[in-house]
């Protein structure tokens, strides 16, 4: 748990660098080299952060992920391309 900005309410969150990070190894792990991504909003840091987590440990074990592995959305609706 966490502090929250509210006096007297406790919040939990997430480490979301750590988050995309794990995702990231756990794939590689399982030996996967074809690693897409399915993103919410750029708008919002928790998106921003575990994708570019992710993006730096698949970089730093020499995967490289064509633009067209990441699909960038909103989460409110599903688009089928």
């Amino acid at each position: 748990s966490a502090p929250s900005r509210v006096p007297g309410i406790v919040s939990v969150d997430i480490n979301n660098r750590e988050a995309g990070r794990l995702a990231a190894e756990h794939l590689l792990s399982l030996g996967h080299t074809r690693i897409a991504q399915v993103m919410g909003s750029e708008n919002q840091a928790s998106v921003r952060e575990r994708h570019g987590a992710c993006l730096e440990t698949l970089q730093a074990a020499g995967i490289k992920t064509p633009d067209s592995y990441i699909s960038r959305g909103n989460w409110e609706k599903a688009e089928i391309r």
